[in-house]
This record gives structure tokens, sequence and C-alpha cells, in this order.
């Protein structure tokens, strides 16, 4: 190894444990709580086993035609009792809100996170990517940061709806997470969260 290559692999190095010390201001709590309500305004029949229902700007949208830099949320439908095949309606109704999380991951960098809603802590793993050609990105910083917001969607006449995760990607790390006001432009009238 040439003496270039170590200093650039010892500062490298030493900016990752750098990192790793420097506190972070605390995160922002969830814009969403535990025991809020959701109403699920319309019906949705014909779903498959693990379907997500995908909404932007208050409208449905297929997955294939998200913006992803915009905020949009899916209500995925899923029963773990049973196989791929099962199909199910989901009318339109009240439910609880749990469970809800704050999540970051990062594109083209393995770099994932989470901060959890009690506490404020969070952790992040960083891996390394080898470079599998001359037009593959370098490591280093990713290209984008995908944050969300996920929750567990509870009702006891309508189990099948299990989720609802909101979403959108920036390309500064930070707490970019969803705001409600976002949240809510996504959802439109479809999905409307109480106060």
């Amino acid at each position: 190894m040439r003496k270039a290559e170590l200093l650039a692999s010892i500062i490298a190095v030493v900016s990752l444990l750098a990192q790793g010390c420097v506190t972070s201001p605390t995160p922002p709590p969830p814009p969403l709580s535990d025991g809020q309500r959701l109403q699920l305004n319309r019906g949705f029949d014909n779903l498959a086993n693990g379907a997500r229902i995908y909404l932007q700007n208050g409208s449905i949208v297929e997955e294939s035609k998200l913006d992803r830099w915009s905020t949009h949320c899916s209500l995925r439908v899923y029963n773990p009792a049973r196989g791929s095949d099962y199909l199910t309606s989901i009318a339109a109704g009240d439910f609880s809100i749990s469970n809800v999380k704050l999540w970051y991951e990062s594109s083209e960098f393995p770099y994932y996170g989470i901060q959890t809603r009690t506490t404020g802590i969070g952790f992040g793993l960083i891996g390394y990517r080898k470079d599998i050609g001359p037009l593959s990105r370098q490591n280093g910083p990713p290209g984008s940061y995908h944050y969300r917001v996920e929750m567990r969607i509870n009702s006891s006449s309508q189990p099948d709806l299990r989720n609802m995760i909101c979403a959108h990607k920036s390309v500064s790390r930070g707490y970019h997470y969803p705001t409600r006001v976002q949240i809510e432009s996504a959802l439109g009238d479809i999905v409307v969260i109480s106060p």
C-alpha cells in the first residue's frame, strides 16, 4: 500500500470514529402519537395478502407512479395466519394508531437507522460497499436518504389492515421525517387523522 493510500485510509477511519463520537441533537417527536385515531373514509375490495395501498396528494397512486421525493403513505394489508392466495376487503372505519417509529435509510451506501419514539435514542449501521465497476459511486456519503414514519393500525373488527408508512426522500442527512401536515396532505380525505 502506498503512503497516499495509507494516509487516506487513516483519515477515513478517524472520520468514521469521530462521527460516532459526535452528539446529535435530540430527534423531533414523531408527528403522530400512540392512541390517536385514524378514520378510513372508503373501503377497498379484493386485496391480496401483503398488498399496499399507496396515497399521495390525496389520491390513490400506483407504486410505480409515486414521486418518492414528495411525502407519500402506504396502508398495508396482511394476515399472518393466511397464505399468499388470501383475498380480503377493508371497509371504511375507525382505527387506532400505535407503535409509532421514525426510520431512515440511505441509498447507494448501506446506512440504516432508527430513532425510538419514547427515548429519542437512535442507532445506525454503516456498511462497506465494494466498488463494482468504473461507473458505480465510490464509497462515501449516500446519494439520498429515505425518511419514514411507521405505525401500527389497529381495529378488532378489521385486523387485516396492519400498518401505515409515510415517507419521502431527501438529499441531506438530518431529521427530515414527514411532518403531520405533509402526512395529512398525502392522505387527503381518504384517511383522516384525529387531532
